[in-house]
C-alpha cells in the first residue's frame, strides 16, 4: 500500500527517520514522483539537490529536480549567516579556518551583567579593528 501511494503521488514529502526515508525512496519505481526529504539521509547524496533556495543557483536546481533534500535548521541558520559574509568578502574561505562556529544561547531572562560585559567586549573589538558594523546598530543600548 505504501509503495502504491508513493508511486501514485505527484510529490511526496518525507518526514521520516533516515532509514525509513531511504526505504521509502527505494519504493518509488517511476520518474514522475518528486520527493522532498526532510531527513538527513539524502543531503549529500548524488542525484539529490540541496534545498536551500537562497544559495546562488540553487533555486533553478530545486525547480528542475525530482529529488530535493531539505536542509536542517542548524545548517540553514549557519548558511544564512555565513554566506553573505563570504559574498561580501568579510570572510575569505581560502584564509579562514574551515571550522567556523556560531554559538547561540537562549536564556529565559537576559543576564544584564553578562550582556553589558559582552557589549563592552564587542565595542572594544570594533574600536581596535576600526570598524563600524551595520548590525552593531541593533545591539541593545
Amino acid at each position: 500500500a505504501r509503495a502504491e501511494m508513493l508511486n501514485s503521488a505527484d510529490i511526496a514529502f518525507l518526514c521520516l527517520p533516515d532509514e525509513a526515508a531511504v526505504e521509502a525512496v527505494n519504493l518509488i519505481q517511476n520518474t514522475h514522483t518528486a520527493v522532498i526529504d526532510t531527513s538527513t539521509a539524502h543531503r549529500t547524496s548524488p542525484g539529490w539537490v540541496y534545498g536551500f533556495a537562497e544559495l546562488q543557483g540553487q533555486y533553478e536546481k530545486i525547480a528542475g529536480s525530482k529529488r530535493v533534500a531539505n536542509p536542517g535548521c542548524h545548517a540553514s541558520g549557519f548558511i544564512a549567516l555565513v554566506k553573505p559574509l563570504i559574498s561580501a568578502e568579510l570572510i575569505d574561505p581560502e584564509e579562514t579556518p574551515k571550522n567556523l562556529l556560531i554559538r547561540a544561547v537562549k536564556r529565559t531572562r537576559p543576564d544584564e551583567t553578562r550582556c553589558a560585559h559582552a557589549k563592552k567586549q564587542y565595542e572594544a573589538m570594533c574600536a581596535f579593528l576600526g570598524v563600524h558594523p551595520f548590525l552593531g546598530r541593533y545591539l541593545p543600548q
